[in-house]
């Protein structure tokens, strides 16, 4: 996966959301091979507009800061095969928001929620 995945829009992005954004790019690869399959990005990098249309509520979220990826997941092998991994997942630096607030997709972030639990509940 590269950057360009993660922001299919090409999005103007300052240094550090280019830096972020390829640092995430590469991470995932890494959970993408170690899954054996390929994963459909359903969300990557959002500006600031686009962030205050899908979620007012988080205007800071990671999107913006291009340090979060949404991967689809309607039939929740990917879930699953994080929750069997997360050693890996910690390795890599992911934080997870819970199933329960993102039934049809896996949303990773590297920076850690205000919690700093692995798996958070979002906001």
């Amino acid at each position: 996966m590269t950057p360009k995945h993660l922001n299919p829009d090409g999005s103007p992005l300052n240094p550090d959301q280019k830096r972020n954004l390829q640092l995430l790019a590469d991470k995932i690869t890494l959970l993408e091979n170690a899954y054996g399959g390929d994963f459909f990005v359903t969300s990557g990098f959002r500006t600031k507009a686009e962030q205050q249309r899908i979620n007012p509520v988080n205007p800071r979220s990671c999107h913006t800061e291009g340090l979060a990826v949404d991967v689809a997941d309607k039939d929740k092998k990917i879930w699953d095969f994080v929750i069997d991994n997360l050693e890996l997942v910690a390795t890599l630096g992911f934080y997870l928001e819970n199933k329960l607030y993102t039934p049809r997709h896996v949303h990773f972030q590297l920076r850690a929620p205000r919690s700093r639990n692995r798996i958070f509940i979002p906001y």
